[in-house]
């Protein structure tokens, strides 16, 4: 809220407050001009205990309805209140901004919507408390003012249900209508509807720059008499916040100084009175003997409080108005129990669930509870629910003090997303991840309709295929999203041997022409063909192999980006120039000035398009594990037993087609580490062995019978 300044520019009249659960009465607000040179210097200056609200002034809107913040100092502001326990809002508009935006932004709905999508992400991402509407002057757009408010409304309230904290909604006003004798400029009380009153939590009264007065411009009776215009438009007293002056202005309003210009003078009188004379001109302003009654009227009337524009005015000493109004209104406070009813919650275990509001009924407070299924229920610290819906709870302090909360109760599963289809080429390793993170859901992975053994959030993947995550949990229905995975990259199964054996890996894919290598990045290939055979190997060894026909020999390979050269400088007549962007080959044209830092795709002045790079994958890893086995026999284990599933969570079933007799089952590590003796003897052809206790990892189950020693890889 700036002061019209006649002597400099238009400055205006205030803006709002914002806040929730701080004291909700006897709030003591300023107002920051942030467009002012000594800004910066009143938020290191000022006493943070002083107040409990800040108010910067301005963030403002576009015609589209996005937002900016011209001073840069919303950052710096919120930090130094938050350590101290103050809120922070922010204030959009003022005499300065004009009424053209509002009105272009009003008048169109999906500009309005816009508007609010932006402020209500504006306050979440920028952990703020609320938002001021300072719309100079909303004459002839009542209707459209109201429009904005709903709009903003019910903006505020969606982000509340997603991040848990009540967003407010403030408007600034002026005085009554003309024919009650007191104006504020031209703001009349006309200039809005009633309508407006049930959006907002907060009506900032800027009761202070009569003109039409003589001589004071900011006076008791004016500001009781606009206090009662409004409330007799229809809104409640309890929404109300007083604004009082940090400044003077003579009687012809003509000259204009700071309380702070005006104590370095008089500090006496500025301080305690409510005029100063200075170079024989006299100051009409609000010093001790306005302030304190002011306080009174508005907390006797069930008033938020009070706000003053503006701190960049105020004195930083013991002298401070905004001290002196913060000791004054402490007798107005009590100490408000703010409700926690923890995040949003889901009724899907089966169970009906309990909300407690941490509060205990008794001192004088009132607690109710409002219920989507019927009405209302008072004087209970916990409910119990069973149905979904928005429940409420709201705790009254004698009337002295208000807090409420609300807590979004669920039936249904949340929507996952597991991201759009893809392909493996470059990197050759995929993480898909699920959107839902939460430990209280089951995590159930597949590829191609096959259970995977993860319960987890996200898994890496290497293979193409169908991937499919489920999440779930009691009595709700599943909630599931599918990626299909295609390759450029060869398919190679692992393969498992005994020590001192060599392994053979075979491509799957189609394809004609691999190459085999030791490593990622080494220039020469240790074979050629679709299969490689290892040498004899004593440890499990990873292996690379690459198609031939994956554009190795691209002609994009060793031709730099253009962003590397992206430099206005001239290319001489004698020079080539060629780069790649986005996939394609691009000619400079030499004879242009300043051309390297033109983009390619856009300036085809500049640049010639040419051939499209061929896409160069990663090498896919291949892995050979070797293990420690005594007469290990794969056609036999085939012949002789099946084990499944495989792989596994929580147990392994072990079928014999022939008998069981004499058969003992062992549980080795992927090294031939014996963990532990399964079964001494088996009586029957089928077994379940319990894997519940095992890590993720390679086992192998180690079957002895008849003398023989088999064993069957198994993964968990």
């Amino acid at each position: 809220m700036h002061v019209r300044n006649l002597l400099s520019a238009f400055s205006l009249v205030l803006s709002s407050i914002i806040s929730f659960a701080q004291p909700s009465k006897g709030r003591v607000m300023g107002y920051l001009d942030a467009g002012r040179n000594d800004a910066s210097t009143v938020l290191n200056t000022m006493d943070w205990n002083t107040l409990t609200d800040l108010i910067y002034g301005f963030v403002q809107p576009d015609a589209n309805g996005n937002l900016s913040d011209p001073y840069g100092l919303l950052s710096s502001a919120v930090s130094k209140a938050k350590a101290k326990g103050v809120h922070v809002h922010i204030s959009s508009g003022g005499g300065a901004f004009g009424t053209g935006v509002f009105q272009t932004i009003s008048s169109n709905a999906s500009l309005r919507s816009n508007f609010a999508t932006n402020v209500a992400n504006y306050l979440s991402v920028n952990k703020l408390d609320g938002f001021d509407l300072d719309w100079e002057f909303p004459s002839g757009y009542t209707s459209q003012h109201v429009l904005l408010l709903q709009e903003l409304r019910a903006k505020f309230d969606a982000k509340e249900q997603v991040d848990g904290k009540h967003y407010e909604l403030a408007i600034a006003v002026g005085g009554q209508t003309p024919n009650q004798g007191i104006v504020q400029g031209a703001y009349h009380t006309d200039y809005i509807s009633s309508n407006a009153f049930q959006y907002i939590d907060v009506l900032n009264l800027m009761t202070y720059d009569n003109f039409n007065a003589f001589p004071e411009h900011s006076t008791i009776t004016m500001a009781q008499k606009v206090v009662e215009a409004y409330a007799a438009m229809g809104c409640p007293k309890s929404k109300m916040s007083l604004g009082v002056p940090f400044y003077g202005w003579t009687a012809d309003r003509w000259a204009f100084k700071t309380y702070a210009e005006l104590a370095a003078t008089d500090l006496n009188n500025a301080y305690n009175k409510s005029q100063v004379t200075v170079g024989g001109a006299t100051y009409y302003h609000n010093g001790k003997n306005y302030l304190e009654p002011k306080i009174d009227y508005i907390m006797q009337q069930g008033g938020v409080g009070v706000f003053s524009w503006c701190l960049n005015f105020d004195r930083f000493d013991d002298f401070s108005l905004m001290k002196l109004m913060t000791n004054y209104i402490k007798k107005y406070r009590q100490k408000c129990p703010m409700p926690n009813l923890g995040p949003n919650k889901t009724l899907c275990t089966g169970s009906p669930i309990v909300l407690d509001c941490g509060i205990d009924v008794g001192e004088g407070r009132a607690i109710e509870w409002t219920k989507p299924d019927f009405g209302k229920v008072s004087n209970f610290r916990t409910l119990s629910v069973s149905t979904p819906g928005t429940y409420k709870v709201r705790i009254d302090s004698g009337g002295v003090c208000a807090d409420s909360q609300t807590v979004l109760i669920s039936a249904t599963m949340p929507a996952v997303n597991i991201g759009k289809d893809t392909s493996l080429c470059n990197p050759s390793t995929l993480t898909i991840s699920s959107s839902v993170k939460d430990p209280k859901y089951n995590y159930s992975w597949q590829k191609d309709g096959n259970i995977l053994p993860f319960n987890e959030y996200s898994i890496v993947v290497s293979q193409p295929g169908t991937y499919r995550l489920g999440i779930s949990t009691n009595n709700c229905a599943e909630q599931f999203d599918e990626m299909v995975v295609s390759s450029s990259l060869p398919i190679v199964e692992e393969q498992t041997i005994c020590t001192n054996t060599s392994a053979t890996f075979t491509v799957l894919s189609a394809g004609s022409s691999f190459s085999w290598y030791a490593d990622s990045t080494s220039v020469n290939a240790l074979e050629t063909g679709n299969s490689f055979t290892t040498p004899n190997l004593n440890q499990t060894t990873k292996y690379y192999v690459a198609s031939n026909a994956s554009g190795t020999s691209s002609t994009c390979l060793g031709v730099s980006d253009w962003s590397s050269i992206a430099t206005y400088e001239r290319a001489t007549t004698s020079q080539v120039i060629t780069v790649k962007y986005n996939g394609y080959l691009y000619t400079l044209n030499p004879v242009v000035w300043w051309s390297y830092g033109h983009n390619p795709e856009i300036s085809t002045y500049y640049w010639k398009k040419g051939a499209a790079c061929a896409v160069v994958c990663a090498r896919t890893p291949v892995v050979a594990n070797v293990s420690v086995c005594t007469g290990f026999d794969e056609n036999k284990i085939s012949e002789a037993i099946t084990v499944f599933p495989n792989p596994f969570m929580h147990n392994i079933e072990v079928q014999f087609r022939n008998g069981a007799e004499n058969c003992k089952i062992s549980l080795t590590a992927s090294d031939g580490t014996m963990i532990e003796t399964l079964v001494e003897q088996i009586s029957s052809g089928h077994y379940v062995i319990n894997t519940s206790e095992l890590s993720r990892g390679l086992y192998f189950l180690r079957i002895e019978r008849e003398g023989k020693i088999l064993f069957r890889k198994v993964s968990k």
